[in-house]
Formats: C-alpha cells, structure tokens, sequence
C-alpha cells in the first residue's frame, strides 16, 4: 500500500497543505513546533482511524475553525482508493471510497500505519496500563472479534467494581460476573500471550540488525500480584482467575475494585532475567523499540499482504553513530513507504538508490524542496 496524494485543511496549525507522496521515504525536514508531527499525525489519523497523540477532534482543528477535511489517496494492490476524515462541530467520520468505515479492522484492508515517536519510550519506562493498551492496539488490527471480547470484559469488571463499592454481600451476584471476567479474561490472556510471542519471533531478525542479542531482549506477561505465564492453555487460567476472584472479594470490597484479571496484567519487557526499564542503557531501549515498531510492521504484512506506513517522529534521538546507520540501512532496504520528521539530515547517509522526497515545514506551510 501506497499514500500517493495527503490533502489537509484547516489541521493544527496548517490552513492547507496538498502532498503528493514518494512511495519510498518521505522527509519532513523543519525546527521544532513548526508541524512536522501535525504531518504525521494527520496520516496517522487517516491509518489508524484515531490520533496517536490521544487528542480529541477539537483540539486538532486550526484555532479559530469548526473543524477540519483530511483526504488521501492510496493505491493498494493495482486498486486507487480515496479515503478521508472529516471533523465538523460534534461530528467525526472517516469514509472510504465515499462509504462510511465501521472498523479499525475494515480501515487497515486499505491503509495502515505503524508509529514512533518520541514518547515511545514510555512504553518501556511508563505504567503497566501502557503496554497493554498497545498490545491490545495490536491485537484489534489483527482480530475482527478481540474488540468485542474486551468490551464485555470491561462490562463485566464495571459490574463486579459497583457490587464491590456498594458492598454487596451476596455471592450470588458475584459469581454471574465473575464467571464472565473468568472466561473472557482467561481468552484476553490467552490472545496477549500468543501475540507476543509472534512479535518477539518476529524481532529477532531486527534485534541482530540493531546490534542487540535477539535470545537476550524479550516480553514477558505477568499479574500484579506477581503470577507468571500458564503454558496449559486457557483453562488453567480460567480456573486460576475464578479462584481468585471468589478468594479476593473481601479484600477487593476495601478497595472497591477488582485486583485479579488481564486488567492487572504488566506485559513487560526483559534483557535476560532483568527488566528492560531499569538495566539497559537509553541508547539500547531506543533499538529495542525500533526493533519492536519494525516486527509490528512485519506481523501487519503478513496481515494484510503489504506493508504499512511507517511514521517515524525524530527516530534518531539517543542512538551513536553505529545504531543511525544501522537504522537506515533497514529503513533503506524495507518495502513500507516511509514519512520521517527530522530537524535536520546533516549526520545521515542514507544508502543508494532510494526513491527519496523532502518537504519542508515551516509555521504549517507545507513545500516539497529539492537536493
């Protein structure tokens, strides 16, 4: 899949901006604060349906505007689609080829994107709730179903958390929800644990390219209360859950909410026997999720039949000499399209040949420049 033509109007702090795409690495070359990042979050938008900055449509209008138009046009398998965004007061829609998209799943058939940007690393170093939220972003674009999954997950776990606070001491009414949050819950473990799996074979070949030990880096999946991995399927877990929702009751009824499930889970990241967060170096972090973004990629691929965009916010941040050309020799010699915002390209060499655009960014005004 290729972005061949963005057209934006009225987004952040661009009046209008109309991009015609290289289907190789895209630059986007400008200082700080001037919308780089507005860039790549408006192809993100049309992508992935949603901002990866978690902004909500009335921020990301043009001060002073009711709203904003985002339109693209892809070409995906010989096939030209035209997919846009449209934001107006209260009202947000996203319509591929003039038909609405229900989706995320539907969406990524015809464009979808894998993002870095510098707040990344908060994936590594932030709260447990962050890599499960992304891990579960993984699994939507992967599974029609898993959405629907987690979303009587989190109905079951509201309705067990308000018997907790009004403290209801009927086990009768515990044991219908708790049933569901085993059930499901053990399902979500299950999904989570296969997909990391997936994506941690799927690293090796970056993890060795990036100069880091591909049988030393890995996920693990691990409660709050410390249980590790279940290796026998879904119904040790399953059992494992209704035990300990039925045994936590009293406690949880102190707390008002519920202390066992996938909720609680921390799928985080290791070097050897030691976490990531707090033994490997910036500089080794900042491989390591260029190593994970790079198997997101791949497993979305192997998903759909062709690669997704890469959008890559100052993806040299915090590596030497060795870890930047190492990064664009992989860049270089990958399929995806790439859109890339960069300061400055004065310490890159990128590889010959290579189909390669820039466009300059300055104060929202978009222009493709040559050299």
């Amino acid at each position: 899949m290729k972005l061949e033509r963005l057209r934006v109007q009225d987004f952040r702090n661009m009046v209008q901006a109309d991009l015609a795409c290289s289907p190789g690495i895209n630059l986007l070359l400008g200082d700080n604060g001037h919308g780089k990042t507005n860039v790549l979050e408006a192809i993100g938008l049309l992508a992935l349906g949603r901002s990866f900055r978690r902004a909500p449509a009335l921020v990301m209008r043009r001060h002073g505007q009711g709203g904003f138009s985002l339109s693209a046009e892809v070409e995906k398998g010989g096939l030209h689609h035209q997919l846009t965004f449209t934001s107006q007061g209260a009202q947000q829609q996203v319509r591929l080829n003039g038909k609405g998209v229900a989706s995320l799943s539907g969406l990524a058939q015809v464009l979808s994107a894998v993002v870095l940007t510098p707040d990344a690393p908060a994936l590594i170093r932030g709260a447990p709730e962050e890599r499960r939220n992304y891990l579960d972003w993984i699994l939507f674009s992967h599974q029609r179903t898993y959405a629907s999954v987690v979303r009587d997950y989190q109905t079951a776990l509201r309705a067990r958390n308000q018997l907790l606070r009004n403290q209801c001491q009927d086990g009768r009414q515990y044991e219908a929800w708790e049933e569901s949050l085993a059930q499901l819950g053990a399902r979500i473990y299950r999904e989570r644990q296969h997909m990391m799996q997936r994506m941690a074979q799927c690293m090796a070949d970056y993890l060795h390219a990036l100069a880091l030990d591909p049988h030393g880096y890995g996920w693990q999946l691990a409660g709050e209360k410390g249980e590790g991995q279940m290796e026998d399927g879904t119904g040790q877990r399953e059992t494992a859950y209704r035990q300990g929702l039925r045994q936590s009751r009293m406690a949880d009824q102190r707390s008002g909410s519920t202390s066992v499930g996938p909720h609680r889970d921390d799928p985080h990241f290791v070097q050897g026997k030691r976490l990531l967060a707090r033994f490997a170096s910036r500089g080794q972090q900042k491989r390591f999720l260029l190593a994970l973004k790079l198997a997101e990629a791949a497993l979305l691929r192997a998903r759909f039949g062709e690669a997704p965009l890469l959008l890559l916010d100052d993806p040299l941040t915090e590596l030497d000499r060795d870890g930047m050309q190492r990064l664009l020799r992989l860049l270089a010699a990958g399929e995806q399209q790439l859109f890339i915002a960069l300061c400055s390209e004065e310490e890159m060499t990128w590889p010959d040949p290579l189909v390669l655009r820039r466009f300059r960014v300055q104060e929202g005004d978009v222009q493709r420049v040559d050299g």
